[in-house]
């Protein structure tokens, strides 16, 4: 089936400051701080992407083709509500659906129409879901992994042997009890 995800809100802090990057890379000046930012960056997209979760609070739609079979599956979380679900109907006008359970707070957030979805349009976009993710805080062992892997990639710009996408194992160890297993 269809699936596209789209930020329509980005995070407006970051899970990490440039200030505690420069003093856990131990650099004392100014001259790299737009590397130092664009490393923050790429270091929480990859966290991000290991652990299957959204650190920061963001705004979310889910495009789906039409309605699952049983349970709609959330990704990104922690999952901590949902905006709207809207339908396009058998004939084309743009529904809203509310009868449905949502089940947020565990690895695999979805929900489920209390008796059953309605019958929508063959369309990419026939089915909308507009969620908020991230944490209300962030893991400490998310926040150390990005800090770590900033100062790490800001160490070793120039790789001068192994593979050169590898992530420190204390970097993967860190994070693998914060992961969400059910969606890796």
């Amino acid at each position: 089936m269809y699936q596209r995800l789209d930020l329509i809100t980005a995070p407006t802090a970051k899970p990490v400051a440039l200030d505690e990057v420069k003093a856990h890379a131990r650099v004392d000046h100014n001259d790299d701080d737009l590397l130092l930012l664009s490393l923050m960056g790429s270091a929480v997209e990859h966290v991000e992407t290991i652990l299957g979760r959204q650190l920061m609070t963001a705004t979310y739609e889910l495009h789906l083709g039409g309605f699952p079979a049983d349970r709609l599956a959330l990704p990104r979380p922690p999952v901590s509500s949902i905006e709207s679900v809207t339908y396009r109907d058998r004939h084309g006008m743009d529904q809203t659906f509310t009868d449905f359970l949502a089940y947020l707070h565990q690895d695999a957030p979805f929900i489920v129409p209390k008796h059953r979805w309605p019958s929508t349009q063959e369309h990419p976009d026939a089915v909308v879901v507009r969620f908020v993710a991230g944490f209300d805080e962030v893991p400490e062992r998310a926040r150390l992994a990005i800090l770590t892997l900033v100062s790490h990639w800001y160490d070793t710009r120039v790789p001068n042997e192994g593979n050169v996408r590898e992530v420190p194992h204390h970097i993967t160890r860190l994070l693998n009890s914060t992961r969400t297993w059910a969606q890796a």
